[in-house]
């Protein structure tokens, strides 16, 4: 469940590092050791713990992923999008969803396992650095921030805690509890470029004097310290990986010209592969720069842009992704490895590669809903393209029913009739036409109503007519349940433009017994209200001037009027009813009543009366649709999410963001990159 204005508020504690000795310098040389003594007491940075009753919000990215870390095991990943959101994905088996964690902004992050959830760390991009010890669910338990005073430049895991390295060249061991050991200066004459780890065998990329890039073995346990440079004959890059059993280290080293491609063979860099002892295992070209890692100490893989390869160290392994999937191309900055096979951004979600086996994609089926209402016994249908899920109060799905939308079709229209009956318009991808028809799922599709293109339709189920409107077909049509047919009984008068003509079907009782409300906007704005559908030249007319926005089942038409400013202006039966008060003009969704209305701004969706009184506001960006219930509240759906929301008081009632989560043989579709809707309410 999610409560509006509820944030989990973790407010940083900042705490300076002092105690720390002064590093004892050996002599330096070719097998020089630094060695800096453990400092008589570690000093714990401050910790605030988080609510025990934290909601655990699930969303998938909202934008691409810029950076990811896994642990030692291979079985669990914390990763940061675009928007600057973070998730952690628990396991990677598809059976659970990616949990938001409370992070914001990371360069870089690193994940170790806890002895009940997870230590999380991550240096922000102004340097800070930010430990969260998070539960199974991905819920803040303690929270440990470190200043950007001095910049922190990277953060690597050990079983330990974490390795964390800053831009005044100290290295320093950052243990679970937030403790921070004294820092371990960079030997004189030289510059710390960036750290690899792999199972506690750790290695520097420094640069000397002369600017040469050298390797050099860091020490880690039982206390920091600098070990020997490796090998001067080693070519290597600013960034390493090392092998799990820490005998190999390989390396991504430009080629000639500073990395730029050759015109004919496409090779800008080389794979090194060096045993510690300095000698040469592997030299391979590679068409582009990108991430790398051992997978075994005999298998590399590494992701360029558009392609992952697959090295063994005896003989060249290349196996390449299928790039006319429709995918992104890789981005070659993002890969880390565990249980065997290679993790990769790919867009919002995961994927998995393999040496010798199809690669895998870990997301969602649908993020971004096309289509939404309200069907039996309160649930919701959502539906993008030509899928359709039935969603219960907490919109987990209940069924997944078809409604028979060919693929590479995608409905406009969905509004439930009655029983398993469906009222359905839909765009036909193949020619651009649409198609109306009642649906009964497991039956016969009934015959369709052919349309030139798809139009606005609406539906009154007190009287079972429809109207099409702004296109070739307007006109007010009778919908028959039991033979499925939709006949048209009204058409627009002789005269006005068909194309310019909205017709809108009301609510007798409610309306004073009118049928129908039709808007032409052929030359001047017009409302007629008519209580024949078959007769549209009879009506109340009245002129207006201004947009018309809106028109409720009870006959109120809304108007937006300049006038002193932008006004919203109410009338019914061609009678101006007064003004209604709003912060700023938007879309108009009338309830069914005609008592209120939901006003969506950019940022927000309010609810307020037709006399004028607001009655709550809610904080959402990107709402595309709001759809009023029988049961008294609101369905909102915005481009990645939907969520059910009490409409006398605006506290949401639950939120989804994705659905059909699991891991497919395919890319899942393409999102829209926006921040999520679940992590908007949840704050």
């Amino acid at each position: 469940m999610y409560r509006r204005g509820v944030k989990l508020a973790l407010v940083a504690v900042i705490a300076a590092c002092g105690g720390a000795q002064a590093p004892r310098q050996e002599p330096t040389g070719e097998r020089s050791a630094v060695v800096v003594p453990a400092p008589a007491q570690p000093q714990p940075l401050p910790v605030e713990h988080a609510p025990a009753t934290a909601p655990t919000i699930q969303a998938p990215h909202g934008g691409s992923i810029t950076t990811l870390a896994v642990t030692a095991d291979g079985g669990a990943v914390v990763s940061a999008d675009e928007l600057g959101d973070v998730r952690l994905w628990p396991v990677l088996d598809g059976t659970r969803e990616p949990r938001v964690v409370q992070l914001a902004g990371a360069r870089s992050l690193a994940i170790t396992r806890a002895a009940s959830g997870f230590h999380i760390a991550m240096v922000d991009n102004v340097g800070g650095l930010t430990a969260l010890h998070v539960d199974n669910n991905g819920a803040t338990v303690g929270r440990w921030v470190h200043p950007a005073e001095p910049a922190f430049v990277g953060i690597e895991a050990v079983p330990s805690g974490f390795i964390g390295w800053r831009a005044d060249q100290t290295v320093m061991r950052i243990s679970a509890d937030g403790a921070v050991s004294a820092p371990l200066a960079t030997p004189p004459g030289e510059q710390l470029v960036s750290i690899a780890i792999r199972n506690e065998r750790a290695f520097a990329v420094v640069r000397d004097a002369r600017t040469k890039l050298r390797v050099r073995k860091l020490v880690i346990a039982p206390t920091l310290a600098w070990g020997d440079k490796l090998s001067s004959q080693l070519e290597v890059g600013p960034v390493i990986a090392v092998s799990p059993n820490g005998a190999m280290v390989a390396s991504i080293v430009p080629g000639p010209n500073g990395g730029v491609p050759d015109d004919r063979r496409g090779i800008a860099h080389r794979l090194h592969v060096y045993k510690i002892s300095g000698e040469e295992v592997m030299s391979r070209a590679l068409a582009g720069a990108g991430a790398f890692a051992f997978i075994t100490d005999d298998k590399i893989a590494a992701a360029v842009p558009g392609r992952a390869w697959w090295f063994t160290l005896e003989r060249s392994d290349r196996v390449s992704l299928d790039s006319a999937s429709g995918i992104e191309a890789i981005d070659a900055g993002i890969l880390a490895v565990g249980a065997g096979r290679a993790i990769i951004a790919a867009g919002n979600e995961l994927m998995f590669s393999y040496p010798n086996a199809p690669a895998q994609y870990l997301g969602y089926d649908l993020e971004t809903p096309g289509v939404m209402t309200f069907g039996p016994e309160g649930n919701l249908l959502v539906g993008a393209g030509s899928r359709f899920l039935v969603l219960d109060d907490a919109l987990r799905t209940l069924a997944t029913p078809s409604l028979g939308v060919t693929n590479g079709s995608a409905a406009a229209f969905v509004r439930w009739l009655g029983g398993d009956d469906w009222l359905l318009e839909h765009m036909n991808a193949s020619d651009g036409t649409a198609e109306v028809r009642i649906v009964r799922p497991r039956s016969q599709p009934a015959s369709a109503f052919k349309l030139a293109m798809t139009q606005l339709l609406h539906y009154e189920p007190s009287t079972q007519l429809a109207t099409l409107s702004h296109g070739p077909a307007t006109g007010v049509y009778r919908v028959d349940r039991a033979k499925r047919t939709f006949t048209q009984v009204g058409t627009v008068p002789k005269g006005m433009s068909p194309g310019n003509t909205r017709l809108v079907p009301l609510t007798p009782s409610l309306a004073s017994g009118m049928q129908v409300a039709m808007i032409s906007t052929e030359r001047l704005t017009s409302i007629r209200w008519l209580k024949e559908p078959s007769d549209l030249t009879r009506g109340v007319e009245l002129i207006v001037d201004g947009s018309i926005t809106a028109v409720s089942r009870a006959g109120h038409v809304f108007v937006w009027e300049s006038h002193a400013g932008l006004e919203l202006v109410v009338y019914r039966n061609a009678k101006r009813l007064g003004v209604v008060p709003t912060v700023g003009a938007g879309v108009i969704t009338p309830d069914p009543s005609g008592t209120a209305i939901a006003l969506i701004l950019p940022h927000s969706v309010s609810v307020v009366g037709i006399d004028g009184t607001p009655r709550w506001s809610l904080a959402v960006q990107n709402v595309l649709e709001v759809v009023w219930g029988p049961g008294g509240e609101l369905a909102i759906m915005t481009v990645n999410g939907v969520a059910r929301v009490d409409s006398a008081t605006g506290v949401p009632r639950a939120a989804r963001c994705g659905w059909g989560f699991g891991i497919a043989s395919k890319p899942h579709p393409a999102s829209v990159r926006v921040e999520s809707m679940c992590t908007q309410l949840a704050r």
